[in-house]
């Protein structure tokens, strides 16, 4: 039994009364949306829709024979469709009801009489509609479907967006148009000189608008287009990606750059823009290639995505300076000094959008979707990887699958873990904020492989707490390198680091809780990089080498050099 609201009027508590009766009579009327023929990974999220196109045109006599029979109604109020979600497995599914209770909920519609076609099923040829209704019908319909479906499901009004990460992809790619759809009739609705009408049957696809001063004529949904660019670090400077973190999105949260085409602008163009206003990152023009694209009706957006590369800071030489002499003169191999010489290009945030960007290591976004059992580890190395952690660390994800940017990053950073021969070395089980450590390079040949990533070597950073001594780091070392099968190796010299926490705050938002900014500013800790100490037999390794070392696997982390 559903109980009555406070405040109903005559006419809400008469179409109440029609609803009840309705599902006495009709018995089980709400179902799940099951439009799912294949499905798979590799989809793309909102473009997958296994229904067979609407028919554009119809006659008035044809309209009411597509209501009838298994069609089914989706319906729509504020942005949220009604989701059934199994309290025990991931799975949810949006509630449908018979397409002929169009006819008993009409009073509670938005517009009255609108609904919109979706298509048909491919198996059954079951239609499929949409319809936006008011507030007032929420708990009606909600306490019924939670009575119909029992205890095992927990039942609700959830968007499109939050619901996609447990729906199949045919039924998101149904949920996403209806909603795009819906937001284009309540758009022309809206205009204050004209009158319309859905075409025959809510062909969805277009509308008759009635101009006082024009002819009718068909308007159609418009898309706006958008893009978003996987910015990677000039070549030979290393595996790194530029990310950001939206002004309003969660801490810890990021993903690649984007943002919408301008009038008169092409799709390459509005990458270069897009990245140089966010970051103040130049792309090299040849370098954007173009990697697939999704349609995002939220409420009308197509994405387009793209790979490009950074400009380097100098177009003449590499103006490498100390650091590649100490690299040298440290014995490493000239190949490797090169992206340990030469910075990384400048990012000059812009924080009306974004609360952070950075160069995000290939290595480090490898090991934190391994870790969260996203892409797999082919070597075998990331999971056993100890990483000492902090706040902003721990906090760190990309978009879901449902998102083509987080398939965009997945794939590179598979590529990524697939492509390192062997791992940085980590001894200690656990990290102090004092920690001695050595600098290593391995010969790898041995354990090169094609497609490797390693045709010079690795140099790691060996790091354990202040009670082992730097001579004890060198033995333990050369053990663990044996029994990995890399005998052949040289100790570059060592040092200490001191781990801090930051004060520096990453949100300009002054809106923000004195608890709250502290708890910020503890998120991004900082390493001071200082010489062994002098009765120490190893000598002080190159801080820059030290330096990107830190970075390769620690991005969040802010290193000083003392000498």
């Amino acid at each position: 039994m559903i109980a009555s609201v406070d405040g109903e009027d005559a006419a809400q508590r008469a179409v109440r009364s029609d609803v009840l009766r309705y599902c006495q009579t009709q018995g089980v009327i709400f179902d799940k949306l099951q439009t799912r023929v294949r499905n798979g990974d590799e989809f793309i999220f909102y473009a997958e829709m296994q229904l067979k196109p609407a028919p554009l045109e119809m006659t008035a006599e044809e309209e009411p024979d597509l209501m009838n029979g298994d069609a089914r109604l989706l319906l729509l109020v504020q942005g949220r469709f009604l989701f059934a979600q199994h309290r025990r497995v991931e799975s949810c599914h949006a509630i449908t009801i018979p397409a002929s209770m169009a006819a008993v909920i009409r009073p509670w519609m938005s517009r009255e009489n609108e609904y919109v076609l979706l298509g048909a099923h491919g198996e059954s040829g079951a239609c499929y509609f949409a319809a936006e209704l008011e507030p007032r019908a929420r708990s009606v319909l909600s306490d019924l479907a939670s009575n119909q479906f029992g205890p095992e499901y927990a039942v609700s009004w959830t968007a499109v967006r939050d619901g996609s990460p447990h729906l199949d992809a045919s039924d998101a790619a149904v949920l996403a148009k209806a909603n795009g759809l819906l937001a284009f009739h309540a758009n022309q609705a809206v205009r204050s000189n004209i009158s319309w009408r859905a075409a025959p049957g809510g062909a969805a696809s277009q509308q008759v608008v009635h101009d006082p001063d024009t002819r009718p004529k068909k308007e159609y949904p418009r898309t706006d287009p958008a893009v978003l660019c996987l910015v990677e670090a000039p070549a030979r400077l290393g595996d790194f990606v530029l990310l950001g973190s939206g002004a309003k999105w969660p801490f810890g949260r990021y993903s690649c750059l984007a943002g919408f085409c301008e009038l008169g602008e092409s799709l390459e163009k509005t990458v270069q823009r897009e990245v140089w206003e966010e970051s103040g990152v130049l792309l090299e023009p040849r370098s954007i290639q173009y990697v697939k694209s999704q349609p995002w009706p939220f409420p009308r957006s197509l994405m387009v995505g793209f790979r490009g590369r950074a400009r380097r800071l100098t177009d003449e030489g590499l103006g490498l300076g100390s650091a590649w002499d100490d690299a040298i003169q440290a014995g490493i191999p000239q190949a490797a000094c090169v992206q340990f010489s030469e910075p990384l290009p400048t990012i000059h945030t812009d924080r009306q959008e974004l609360q952070d960007a950075r160069w995000i290591p290939g290595a480090f976004l490898a090991y934190a979707l391994v870790q969260a059992e996203q892409i797999p580890d082919p070597r075998g190395w990331m999971r056993a990887l100890t990483l000492p952690t902090s706040a902003a660390q721990q906090a760190f994800g990309i978009p879901g699958k449902h998102a083509m940017a987080g398939q965009i990053l997945r794939e590179y950073a598979s590529s990524v873990a697939r492509h390192y021969a062997v791992p940085p070395i980590s001894v200690a089980g656990r990290f102090d904020a004092r920690q001695n450590y050595i600098l290593v390079h391995a010969d790898t040949t041995s354990k090169s492989s094609e497609g490797a990533n390693d045709p010079f070597g690795c140099d790691y950073l060996v790091r354990s707490s202040s009670t082992k001594s730097h001579d004890e780091l060198v033995r333990d070392v050369g053990t663990e390198l044996s029994r990995a099968g890399l005998p052949s190796h040289t100790v570059f010299g060592g040092g200490v680091l001191e781990f801090e926490r930051s004060s520096t705050m990453r949100k300009s938002d002054s809106s923000r809780t004195e608890s709250e900014a502290s708890q910020e500013a503890s998120h991004f800790p900082s390493c001071r990089l200082m010489p062994p100490p002098a009765a120490c037999s190893i000598a002080p390794a190159p801080q820059q080498v030290v330096k990107h070392a830190i970075h390769q696997l620690l991005p969040f982390t802010d290193v000083t050099c003392i000498t």
